[in-house]
């Protein structure tokens, strides 16, 4: 069955007015048109907004992250500052942080002068300890595992005996 949208065709006879039509032997009823066409309209609406989000987060994600606006120079300013080998407490000093890193430590006018551009964090009233790391150690279970015997990489029964029979001795 063919369907022919016979309500913008107008007959030959009335072509002056557009609203009325010459229906063909096989066009459905103006209704079933009407809810045919409705259908599509309505699911183009309600799909197109889908589409353009779905394109522009497609586009959205593929893009480059905008460069950074955020210095990698910092200088943390004006606090006591506690480095170096001596670990004296230094007052009114500053250090300087490029790229992650520790690069300077030294009175505050002069690190400021040395990094102009950097960005300046006030830490006054605060102590600073520059390259401090966690460096501890659990103490008790490095001894515990001086008093076991190591089993690691042992693949038979054999082998564990053997491993084992000069700590049985000694004990």
């Amino acid at each position: 069955m063919t369907m022919r949208p016979c309500f913008l065709i107008p007959s030959p006879e009335r072509r002056s007015d557009a609203l009325k039509c010459e229906p063909s032997a096989n066009a459905l009823p103006a209704t079933k048109k009407m809810t045919v066409a409705r259908i599509r309209y309505d699911l183009c609406m309600k799909t197109w907004p889908l589409v353009a989000a779905l394109s522009f987060a497609g586009v959205h994600c593929t893009m480059p992250p905008p460069p950074s606006n955020i210095p990698n120079n910092l200088v943390f300013s004006g606090g006591t500052v506690v480095s170096g080998s001596t670990q004296t407490p230094h007052a009114n000093y500053a250090v300087a942080v490029a790229d992650g890193k520790v690069v300077a430590v030294g009175p505050n006018a002069e690190i400021l002068r040395t990094f102009p551009n950097a960005r300046v964090i006030d830490v006054t009233g605060t102590t600073v300890l520059p390259g401090l790391t966690d460096a501890h150690g659990h103490l008790y279970g490095l001894g515990l595992s001086l008093d076991t015997v190591n089993l690691v990489g042992s693949t038979t029964f054999d082998e564990v005996i053997t491993r084992l029979k000069p700590r049985a001795a000694s004990a």
